[in-house]
């Protein structure tokens, strides 16, 4: 059923009818997590702490656009940074015109109030519309 639904939205995205932008987060890392190693046969593993920083980052692709925005944070993203970010894109919508942001299932996108919610409905004419678990959808 949200598989026919989001094909749909992205024609509909694609004929000017609506805004439909995909969001999602992501970490990097200049030192990614150690999963296995080696040693001597013998003599305990060890590895040396690198010090290189981690960054998280928030995007949105407007799939009728075909333009990417994103936010960067030097933390984990959170549910406020999600609620902000989801405000500036509700804010530079077209007046009038519905978008639709199309999210996974991760607990800070679901953690939004009500009263935010409605006032990006009444407001902005913005909706979110969640994927179902482990969804195979992708943007095409």
């Amino acid at each position: 059923m949200k598989a026919a639904t989001l094909e749909k939205l992205q024609q509909a995205a694609r004929d000017g009818a609506c805004r439909l932008v995909y969001l999602d987060e992501a970490g990097f890392s200049a030192s990614p997590p150690v999963q296995r190693g080696w040693s001597p046969i013998g003599r305990p593993h060890c590895t040396v702490p690198q010090p290189h920083c981690r960054r998280s980052v928030l995007g949105a692709l407007d799939y009728g656009a075909n333009r990417l925005v994103h936010q960067t944070s030097k933390g984990s993203i959170k549910r406020p940074f999600v609620i902000e970010f989801l405000e500036e894109i509700a804010q530079s919508a077209t007046p009038g015109q519905l978008t639709v942001v199309v999210l996974d299932n991760a607990k800070i996108h679901h953690a939004i109030e009500q009263d935010i919610l409605d006032r990006w409905l009444f407001e902005h004419r913005m909706v979110l519309f969640h994927l179902p678990p482990y969804s195979p959808i992708h943007p095409r």
